[in-house]
C-alpha cells in the first residue's frame, strides 16, 4: 500500500478548513476487504476512515479528520474551477481546469 498525505478542500463541507486525507494506492496483488482504518501521526491518533473493498492497483482518496493545521480565507475574483492546488515549502500553485 502506497500513500500520500493530502488536504481535501470542499467549501460545501467547511469553508474555513480542509479535511486531512490520504491518496492511497493498493500496490499489492490482493483485494483488501472493507474495514475501518485508523490514522496515526507521530504516535498520536489523527482520525479514522471507512474503506470499501480495495482492488489491486486501485487508487483512492480518503478523508479522516478536520485538518487543524490549515486555515483558509477565501477571496476569489476568478471563479474557474481548480483541478489541483499544492503548497510546497511556502509556495502555492494551482492548476485551473477549462
Amino acid at each position: 500500500m502506497d500513500g500520500e498525505r493530502v488536504s481535501i478542500y470542499n467549501p460545501a463541507v467547511r469553508r474555513d478548513r480542509p479535511v486531512g486525507g490520504l491518496r492511497l494506492t493498493n500496490t499489492s496483488k490482493l483485494t483488501l476487504e472493507a474495514r475501518s482504518a485508523n490514522r496515526n501521526r507521530r504516535d498520536a491518533y489523527a482520525g479514522e476512515a471507512l474503506l470499501g473493498r480495495f482492488k489491486p492497483g486501485e487508487k483512492r482518496l480518503i478523508s479522516f479528520a478536520l485538518d487543524l493545521g490549515l486555515w483558509l480565507l477565501l477571496e476569489r475574483a476568478n471563479r474557474e474551477p481548480v483541478l489541483l492546488a499544492k503548497a510546497v515549502t511556502g509556495s502555492f500553485k494551482s492548476v485551473i481546469t477549462r
